[in-house]
């Protein structure tokens, strides 16, 4: 299974569940100019996040002092230019690495305490 998203101009494909030896992540762009009428191509992959980049738990802990509602925050994402799709995704992502938690009822994220600091 494949998980492709864009960034920018450009499309991520990453290996999601592989049986074998996941491949390599690699990006393309499709240019819709009338010589190559629409064919994708091989683009540089865009540069890792950096610290200061929109992560799930630095925007917790950035904007609203490490605990909101899901849904909040992913609306979060989507007003810094991510799509709704994506900033699910990232939000599931987050919570499977432990970078955040939810609570027991499953609505609220939270960064551990001692993340926090």
């Amino acid at each position: 299974m494949l998980y492709v998203h864009r960034v920018g101009e450009r499309s991520v494909v990453e290996p999601q569940f592989c049986r074998n030896e996941p491949f390599e992540r690699f990006a393309f762009q499709v240019e819709n100019t009338t010589s190559d009428l629409g064919l994708p191509t091989p683009a540089e992959l865009p540069m890792p996040p950096t610290s200061g980049s929109c992560s799930v738990a630095s925007l917790l802990r950035e904007h609203y002092s490490g605990t909101a509602d899901r849904l909040v925050v992913t609306n979060k994402l989507v007003e810094q230019g991510i799509t709704l799709t994506n900033a699910r995704v990232m939000v599931h992502r987050a919570i499977k690495r432990g970078e955040v938690f939810l609570d027991e009822e499953g609505s609220m994220l939270y960064v551990a305490e001692a993340e926090q600091a």
